[in-house]
């Protein structure tokens, strides 16, 4: 068995008065001249020469089991995370969902979606439940999607210009509610579905990335949409300049909603020789509720009369969406129908930033029922085509305002094409 550095040098003290080390005692040094028996240098000199290296081996080894030491406490905290499931890294989600992952595990990494690298690597916490982008592992058990900011590789979006990504896109972007969103550059198809859907509150950031529209079936290509709840009548007119509506019901409402007033009652265009068939409306804020009564911020710009049917509604507003940096591309011009690109409906706090439409024939930008609103920095490219089969009902707006929309700013915007840019 090998000695230790240590043991060299102990034999070494034991037997340089006598010997080489290991060497019976009495053996001579071969060191010096054997006609004399004089040593040069002398057993004295070795060992005082040999004495600061012993010291540092000492030290060194001293060092190495202190290191031995640490590394082995950390080797213990290792275990033990994978143990109680801290955190264990897996190559991808595909390999988990192929796995009965230990119960003992709660939450886990990976370093992909379906191949190692591919940009959608994520953390998950275990759940009972499925949820958008969740894992199912071997065994049935749920790993829910729970890295911040999200992106829409971790649901299996490629964005190689090959793949169709539509179902992927429309998971995140149903996942992604009231957070942030990112679309990695690259080119997304989007053929299975004709639109994606954003849910309230996503912040999509989108510089580098383009959503190709060209081979889907026509429609609103991005849409964000919410919903408005059941009418309520009025019991008595109000009157335009007024900011008190009385109602037959006021259950459902509190201060700060926002609320649409409407009626049967065609819009004044008809009144100075134009046509229409679009009826009046607007947007107000709840102040104050008493009773039966409603106090508005501000007034009404129209009269609302019961004889024309007039109500009330709440705006059940998808709140709060951003839509930045997204380049869209649309099927061209020679639909029937035609597509738009950005259709936001039912909305409040809605911003488009940034973003490059291009060969949407219908609008580029659409903006309806919606309270509040920003169109910053945009480039529209309309699709036109003067020999297609598109209605002329479809008047082809670059970006259209329109149906009660209210307090929205358009702003810094290039528009090409179509019959109107606004």
């Amino acid at each position: 068995m090998a000695l230790t550095i240590a043991q060299v040098f102990r034999e070494h003290r034991r037997f340089t008065g006598d010997g080489l080390p290991g060497e019976p005692a009495a053996a001579p040094l071969p060191i010096g001249d054997p006609q004399s028996g004089g040593h040069s240098p002398t057993k004295r000199e070795i060992r005082e020469a040999l004495g600061p290296l012993e010291t540092a081996v000492d030290e060194v080894q001293e060092l190495v089991e202190q290191a031995e030491a640490i590394r082995d406490v950390v080797a213990g905290y290792a275990s033990d995370a994978v143990s109680q499931g801290n955190v264990p890294i897996y190559s991808t989600g595909a390999a988990v969902a192929a796995l009965d992952v230990d119960n003992s595990i709660t939450a886990l990494r990976t370093n992909g979606r379906t191949t190692t690298g591919d940009g959608g690597g994520a953390f998950y916490v275990r759940d009972t439940v499925a949820s958008p982008g969740s894992i199912i592992d071997l065994s049935g058990d749920h790993w829910r999607l729970a890295s911040w900011p999200l992106n829409v590789r971790m649901f299996g979006a490629k964005g190689d210009g090959v793949t169709d990504d539509s179902n992927a896109l429309q998971t995140a972007f149903t996942a992604a509610a009231g957070q942030h969103l990112n679309i990695p550059p690259g080119t997304y198809k989007c053929v299975a579905d004709e639109q994606i859907v954003f849910a309230s509150g996503v912040i999509c950031s989108g510089y580098g990335a383009t959503l190709d529209f060209s081979g889907a079936a026509e429609g609103s290509h991005v849409r964000v949409t919410g919903s408005v709840g059941a009418n309520i009548t009025l019991t008595g007119n109000a009157n335009a300049g007024a900011s008190v509506i009385a109602l037959s019901s006021t259950a459902g409402l509190a201060p700060g909603d926002v609320i649409r007033i409407s009626s049967d009652q065609l819009v004044r265009l008809a009144a100075i020789g134009g046509s229409t068939t679009q009826t009046i409306g607007e947007f107000a804020v709840v102040r104050s509720i008493t009773g039966l009564n409603v106090t508005i911020d501000g007034f009404l710009s129209d009269t609302y009369t019961t004889a024309a049917n007039a109500v009330v509604c709440k705006l059940l507003a998808s709140r709060n969406n951003v839509i930045a940096g997204l380049t869209i591309i649309g099927r061209g011009a020679g639909g029937t129908n035609a597509d738009r690109g950005i259709d936001i409906l039912y909305a409040e706090n809605a911003v488009v930033r940034d973003c490059h439409i291009i060969d949407c024939e219908r609008n580029g930008i659409k903006v309806e029922q919606t309270y509040k609103f920003l169109i910053d920095n945009c480039d529209v490219r309309c699709a036109f085509n003067p020999a297609d089969t598109v209605p002329a009902s479809l008047i082809r707006y670059g970006i259209c305002p329109t149906g009660c929309t209210q307090r929205g700013t358009i702003s810094n915007c290039h528009i090409t094409g179509g019959k109107h840019g606004i």
